[in-house]
């Protein structure tokens, strides 16, 4: 994954992303309410690395630009 901020420091502004290879890409246009990253072992299992990291954002702020 590719991400990308615009904006503002206080995390408010839009983060965009996308998938490596280019078919997928999304935006956050509204604050983020937080990262987290987590490694517990279902999390571990399904990405293959230690941990993944999770953005929480609402879903009226969350937007596909390409692909799902």
């Amino acid at each position: 994954m590719r991400f990308s901020w615009t904006g503002r420091q206080n995390m408010e502004a839009c983060m965009k992303g996308g998938c490596n290879c280019g078919a997928v890409h999304f935006e956050v246009t509204g604050p983020v309410m937080g990262v987290i990253q987590c490694h517990c072992s279902l999390c571990r299992r399904y990405t293959g690395t230690a941990t993944i990291s999770v953005v929480l954002a609402k879903r009226e702020d969350f937007h596909w630009l390409a692909g799902e």
